[in-house]
């Protein structure tokens, strides 16, 4: 397994990948469609999530499948797929790609592959693979933050009053 596919990438990175604002993968992880590798910790600026390299893919096919207009049910049945397959743990070739009618998966290599009898999308699963592997190389890798908790001498300054 390479480097970059042990990485993991902020929210606001795989989000980017994915095509979606962070807005809507913090909506996935509410729904379970898509949750994050390492979570977030606490809320609010500056706390992000991390997604590893398979869980962003999957995020790409989300956004795909549901711009393809499948349904929820269907696109969670393509990603339990995806989690089980083992091929995303190593090198996949730009060529391959998954077929899916939303109810069947076919992952296939080279050509000439089987169709399903009502095609909604082939996935260029191989070209997000190595377009992901590309982002790998050009971002910082991704440290999740921890909770802080806040100190006497963090909080607000007081004023004091003169006497007198």
């Amino acid at each position: 397994m390479s480097i970059k596919r042990q990485q993991l990438f902020a929210t606001k990175v795989a989000a980017r990948f994915a095509r979606v604002s962070p807005a809507t993968m913090k909506n996935w992880h509410g729904r379970g469609l898509v949750l994050p590798t390492v979570p977030a910790v606490g809320t609010g600026p500056g706390t992000s999530a991390g997604y590893s390299f398979s869980v962003a893919i999957s995020a790409r096919v989300a956004f795909e499948l549901s711009r393809a207009g499948l349904s929820l049910e269907e696109i969670r049945g393509v990603l339990r797929f995806i989690a089980e397959w083992k091929a995303l743990n190593g090198p996949i070739p730009e060529n391959h790609v998954i077929v899916t009618d939303g109810h069947v998966v076919y992952y296939e290599g080279t050509g000439p592959f089987e169709v399903p009898a009502r095609v909604v999308i082939v996935i260029p699963i191989g070209s997000f693979a190595a377009e992901l592997t590309a982002v790998a190389e050009t971002v910082p890798p991704f440290r999740p933050k921890t909770a802080k908790t806040r100190t006497k001498s963090s909080a607000t300054p007081t004023t004091k009053r003169k006497a007198g």
